[in-house]
């Protein structure tokens, strides 16, 4: 019998289910549709029944942190109790049946808490969040991510093409852009398979070691973007602030050190975060996006996580505002510098060579803020996952369009790239 059919065969109203989430003292209100359907499913079964009833694997990572939950909930009451009925100096009957039943609840559960938390390869795969349970949405997600992943696809790597084939491309500035476009595909590639693979097989399980992966990539690629912009925004600097040094600063060796920096940062960064978090000893499995996020992992930590999160926390943001610094000044100075133009031409023709870079910045970052530090009155899982598709994928999809789009000599290039493919095809 399904979830379907189970809740059907209860036929519990909705202020019958109100009632009895009073009496369990869950709220009613926090709880997603998942948990709601376990609350119908269980209500009159012991925990323990319906975690060997259940089939389905995300419910019952629910289940066991529901029962760890209502294991320290009955324990912090029982204290409470005793510590009453020892002020007074006596101790009833009834709370002494009730203390029993307490305790022998108490010992199977503590059996069972012991096992997850002296293990802790206990939780040895964790279950992401579907963007839904609908076949007919499940589709649609998939056929949007697809066509999304494809087309970042083909973009990044035509754009990497047209640089390498192009000798009027072959500068510092496209050079740290075929860096950003290799990036942009890890980046894309790190989250977006395994999204599309849940909504194809409805199956939200994530291997630990997957879980870990996925977080270093993520964390790789992000810092990857944010460095190679920062030292995209000094190349621009340079060149418009002091265009007869520009060859002598931004020589080959000081690109390809610029580069090897920022590719030894994202490591390092991506290293911290990875095993800051995944050292933890988790008590959940359940994550409540649709890939494994930092954030949402640290919440799944039964232990202590204030180390964990200063040290990913003062990194990260060492990193940032470093990276973010830099490019406020390099365009502070190059404002001041293109507002000195007399021509009013050559100022646009000027300025409008970092248009493409100011537009990719502004996208990956007001995203990522959006994602990560947006008011808690504006949190939802609906707008969460959506937040974080902005954040994820929007960026390599719209990045080289945005460098195409008024770059003349990458469009042919392109042209030429594309029509070389398509007449060696119709040959064979």
């Amino acid at each position: 019998m399904d979830l379907a059919e189970q809740v059907k065969v209860l036929k519990i109203s909705k202020l019958e289910l109100q009632e009895e989430c009073q009496k369990q003292q869950i709220n009613y209100e926090e709880k997603t549709p998942h948990e709601m359907t376990v609350i119908l499913i269980i209500i009159g079964k012991p925990i323990g029944v319906a975690i060997a009833e259940c089939s389905n694997q995300w419910i019952k990572a629910w289940l066991r942190e529901l029962e760890v939950e209502k294991f320290f909930r009955g324990l912090t009451e029982a204290s409470r109790q005793e510590d009453m009925e020892g002020q007074k100096g006596t101790k009833s009957s009834k709370y002494t049946e009730e203390k029993l039943h307490l305790g022998r609840e108490t010992i199977e559960k503590r059996v069972f808490f012991s096992k997850e938390m002296a293990n802790q390869t206990t939780v040895t795969q964790f279950f992401l969040m579907a963007f839904s349970d609908l076949p007919e949405l499940q589709i649609l997600h998939l056929v949007v991510f697809l066509s999304i992943y494809l087309t970042t696809l083909l973009g990044n790597v035509l754009l990497i093409l047209a640089v390498a084939q192009n000798p009027k491309l072959h500068s510092p500035m496209y050079f740290f852009l075929v860096n950003l476009s290799l990036s942009d595909v890890c980046y894309i590639s790190a989250i977006v398979p395994k999204s599309m693979a849940i909504s194809l097989t409805s199956n939200t399980l994530i291997s630990f070691s997957g879980c870990a992966t996925q977080v270093f990539l993520f964390a790789f690629c992000a810092t990857a973007e944010l460095t190679f912009l920062s030292v995209m925004a000094y190349d621009r600097y340079v060149a418009i602030c002091h265009p007869l040094q520009y060859t002598m600063i931004m020589n080959w060796n000081a690109c390809f050190q610029m580069a090897v920096a920022s590719w030894i940062a994202s490591i390092i960064n991506s290293g911290v975060q990875t095993a800051n978090t995944f050292t933890l000893c988790f008590c959940g499995s359940t994550v409540t996006q649709f890939f494994c996020d930092v954030p949402q992992l640290l919440m799944l930590s039964c232990t202590d996580t204030t180390a964990n999160i200063w040290c990913i926390v003062g990194f990260t943001l060492t990193l940032g505002l470093f990276c973010f610094s830099l490019i406020f000044f390099s365009y502070v100075f190059i404002f001041s510098t293109v507002f000195k133009i007399r021509s009013a031409q050559a100022r646009y023709k000027t300025f409008s060579t970092c248009t493409p870079h100011l537009t990719v910045f502004s996208l990956f970052f007001f995203t990522a803020v959006f994602s990560y530090f947006k008011p808690q009155s504006l949190s939802s899982p609906l707008l969460n996952q959506v937040a974080a598709v902005l954040y994820t994928v929007l960026p390599p999809l719209m990045n080289p369009i945005i460098y195409s789009l008024r770059n003349r000599d990458i469009q042919v290039t392109i042209q030429k790239i594309l029509k070389k493919l398509f007449s060696s095809h119709l040959m064979i």
